[in-house]
């Protein structure tokens, strides 16, 4: 064989060798079929959560209290629950974010999609949480006494508040 036909032989090689489709890494496949599943339960996960937090939203807002004590704590915990659910909100964007930025990820993998599913949950959960803490805390605040009368001195107020 001549150097010229084996020139061209690489050259047919080289042209059959990125024409055909590269066999991904079957790893990496395994890894990113795992992370979908697993985003495919937070998913679930949270929308259960905004799902029966809704309910209670409707349940609370139409209910009497007579005491708004047992509400204060529950107020506190969905202050301290919104806070967390914000933050890991705000997690979950930056985990998308490398997900569309990671060359290895291609649109067909569906992470950035089940990315999209789960913020959207996690959205949904936050405001229905919020919700709920926002009515329970009108609950509390109708149920405070307000001191008759008009006060025409801070004296007059911390005297009419048994100070």
């Amino acid at each position: 064989m001549s150097p010229m036909e084996l020139r061209k032989l690489g050259a047919v090689s080289r042209q059959i060798s990125s024409s055909v489709p590269q066999a991904r890494d079957l790893e990496l496949l395994s890894h990113l079929n795992h992370t979908v599943d697993l985003l495919a339960d937070m998913t679930v996960r949270f929308e259960s959560m905004a799902l029966v937090t809704q309910q209670y939203v409707e349940i609370v807002q139409k209910a009497n209290f007579e005491s708004v004590a047992e509400l204060e704590p529950l107020e506190d915990m969905f202050a301290q629950t919104l806070a967390l659910t914000e933050d890991a909100y705000e997690g979950i964007v930056a985990l998308r974010h490398d997900a569309v930025e990671d060359p290895l990820i291609t649109d067909e993998d569906g992470i950035v999609e089940a990315y999209d599913c789960l913020l959207d949950q996690a959205a949904a959960f936050f405001n229905s949480l919020g919700n709920l803490s926002w009515i329970i805390g009108e609950h509390i605040a109708e149920a405070d006494n307000v001191l008759p009368g008009e006060f025409t001195s801070a004296k007059a107020l911390a005297e009419a508040m048994g100070a």
